[in-house]
């Protein structure tokens, strides 16, 4: 419980807080959502210094029209990040119950919102190494709704199968199918998938 603290993103004070610590692996962006909370939310991202202190880093209070909160987080290798996820307090004075039910997401990619029902098997195909999402500039994108073709499946199935370090056999003299040429660029793939 943490009545009377700042809320850095607007003037209502927070009410109660759960608080993550993340420190980056790689220079990136994450997401962060609470998207499907039953209560008003803000997110604020921290830095400690070396005092104790901390300095903020971004917050965002009502994302889109909503009562919950969505940051998109450029994060440096090495650095630790405290994130603080709070029940928002509308006054000065405590005006709500603490308590509800908490949605706090932290995503890979831009377009996959942690209310979305695939969000979980899209983030574990990712972690598994089965895609890297369909962009990556600006933001790593999935495109949820993008048609996906054989060839890619292909790609995919065979790095479910075996890993995400998996690459097949080379072609060789033909792929097996008369319109795969070997020169495709997964006619390996498909030929491995076949086999």
């Amino acid at each position: 419980l943490d009545t009377g603290t700042t809320n850095a993103c607007s003037p209502a004070l927070g009410l109660v807080s759960v608080w993550y610590k993340y420190t980056a692996t790689s220079n990136r962006r994450i997401y962060l959502d609470t998207f499907g909370t039953s209560y008003d939310t803000f997110i604020a991202v921290w830095n400690k210094n070396a005092n104790g202190t901390l300095s903020l880093v971004t917050c965002n209070d009502n994302s889109s029209g909503l009562t919950q909160s969505n940051v998109n987080l450029p994060v440096l290798n090495g650095t630790t990040y405290y994130i603080q996820v709070a029940q928002k307090n509308s006054g000065s004075a405590t005006v709500a119950t603490p308590g509800g039910t908490l949605q706090f997401h932290v995503r890979n990619f831009a377009d996959v919102t942690g209310n979305n029902v695939f969000w979980k098997f899209i983030e574990g195909i990712y972690a598994a190494g089965i895609t890297g999402g369909c962009a990556t500039s600006p933001d790593l994108r999935y495109c949820p709704t993008a048609a996906v073709d054989r060839a890619s499946m292909a790609v995919f199935l065979l790095h479910g199968i075996h890993g995400s370090s998996y690459s097949p056999p080379a072609v060789g003299a033909s792929t097996g199918f008369a319109d795969v040429p070997t020169t495709y660029w997964v006619g390996a793939w498909i030929k491995q998938l076949a086999v």
